[in-house]
């Protein structure tokens, strides 16, 4: 759960830097409910292989939306709400470019294996 309390911390900090938007939670909480959803339903087509009723259930449209904001509730609750200060995370630059790398590589696998299977 750190991990994607980190993430979220940058998008966050991110979009208040780049853009100083007005809803910058929105957007790293939709982000991050993004790619955790397509983590999970690629978790479910590989899980189809050895049970083939499970895919079926979640091909319906209405059951892949019910899923993505039953998760996006989840992330709001531990994230909104114990929200993250940009002071709270002290890094120095080489944390923060190793840090930085592990969301990049969990970015394309997460892509590469949605494609894949």
């Amino acid at each position: 759960m750190y991990f994607f309390k980190y993430m979220y911390f940058r998008i966050y900090s991110f979009y208040v830097k780049e853009w100083e938007t007005d809803i910058p939670g929105i957007y790293s909480l939709s982000i991050v409910t993004i790619f955790q959803a397509l983590n999970l339903y690629t978790l479910f087509k590989l899980f189809s292989y050895f049970f083939p009723n499970v895919l079926n259930y979640l091909s319906n449209t209405i059951n892949l939306l019910l899923l993505y904001f039953l998760i996006a509730i989840i992330n709001w609750y531990l994230l909104s709400f114990n929200s993250i200060s940009i002071e709270s995370i002290k890094e120095d630059d080489v944390q923060k470019n190793k840090r930085g790398k592990y969301i990049v590589v969990y970015i394309v696998l997460s892509l590469l294996f949605f494609f894949i299977t």
